[in-house]
């Protein structure tokens, strides 16, 4: 997972927005006057069966935690 360098500030309303992508699952923290707090991401890896079609494997469920968890 990488962390860009934000860390949870202060106390009251935060919102979680997170993002899944071909190739990974991102997540960030906003507070209540749309600062960001936070920011991760969790790599995805994929396959290409055939021309044009990709496959995300069953753990991107997986990948959006880690990415949630934010500091």
């Amino acid at each position: 997972m990488a962390n860009h360098g934000h860390t949870l500030q202060g106390d009251g309303e935060h919102y979680i927005g997170i993002d899944v992508g071909t190739g990974s699952a991102r997540a960030c923290i906003i507070n209540k006057v749309g600062d960001i707090q936070a920011v991760a991401s969790k790599d995805i890896q994929t396959w290409q069966p055939q021309s044009g079609y990709y496959v995300s494997p069953h753990t991107i469920y997986d990948d959006v935690g880690s990415a949630s968890q934010l500091p």
